[in-house]
């Protein structure tokens, strides 16, 4: 089961090369250049890209980041002081880490392993770079199956599992979480790779796809928001005093 069936997504009109562009754009960009011309440019092409997932997705990025920025703005009003100025870079950098974690949740949402794998091969990556990606995005779905699986028995006997437990007895529900988990993930990698074998990855053929790789108007729409936020990377910066 992808993880687009776990949470009931339909794949996206835009084409998976895109897709790796603009998380490699945004992040890039965003985490280099903080200025709020960049920031605001990159949160409104994360959040119109997570939108067309499910509308509600883009709503939580902008509020994320509003709350965020506003948290940073909010401080430099204050009376300088050394922990003023920590929490207000704190709250600065988690507003670019939103824009990174909205435009990487586009990603994952959207992509397969078979429409990354395809994608990277086309641009004619290595097997070093093309494999583990498409591995993590096969593996996901599986450790967000097995941790609910492991939960619900948690449940079923007698145990209660959340933020309450993990505050008193941190080590203990560390314990009854991670050690089933990882029996779980280590089972699963076994079978990829049995998967991987009869598949023939890695061998010296080139597999074939049935991933439609194509350029439409969105892709040139999303390209050209992308130069958008390149651009405004040499915009005069209007970071409140």
């Amino acid at each position: 089961m992808t993880l687009q069936q776990q949470v009931g997504l339909r794949r996206s009109a835009i084409d998976p090369r895109t897709i790796l562009l603009s998380v490699l754009v945004i992040n890039a960009v965003v985490l280099s250049h903080g200025h709020l011309p960049t920031l605001l440019i990159s949160i409104v092409f994360s959040a119109i890209a997570l939108a067309t997932v499910k509308p509600h997705y883009g709503l939580i990025s902008l509020s994320a980041f509003t709350l965020s920025y506003l948290g940073y703005w909010g401080l430099l009003q204050l009376p300088g002081s050394t922990f003023f100025a920590f929490t207000a870079a704190t709250f600065s950098w988690l507003s670019r880490f939103v824009i990174s974690m909205s435009i990487g949740a586009f990603g994952l949402l959207t992509l397969t392993p078979s429409t990354l794998a395809s994608a990277m091969r086309n641009l004619c990556l290595p097997g070093w770079a093309t494999i583990p990606p498409a591995v993590f995005l096969r593996v996901l779905p599986i450790i967000m199956a097995e941790a609910k699986a492991i939960r619900d028995a948690m449940v079923l006997r007698g145990l209660q599992p959340g933020v309450k437990s993990w505050l008193t007895k941190p080590t203990q529900s560390s314990a009854m979480l991670i050690i089933p988990l990882l029996g779980a993930v280590v089972r699963a990698g076994d079978e990829l790779a049995a998967s991987a074998l009869i598949r023939g990855l890695g061998g010296p053929i080139r597999p074939t796809t049935t991933a439609n790789l194509s350029f439409r108007y969105v892709d040139a729409i999303a390209i050209v928001g992308l130069g958008l936020v390149a651009v405004s990377v040499w915009l005069p910066p209007e970071v409140p005093a």
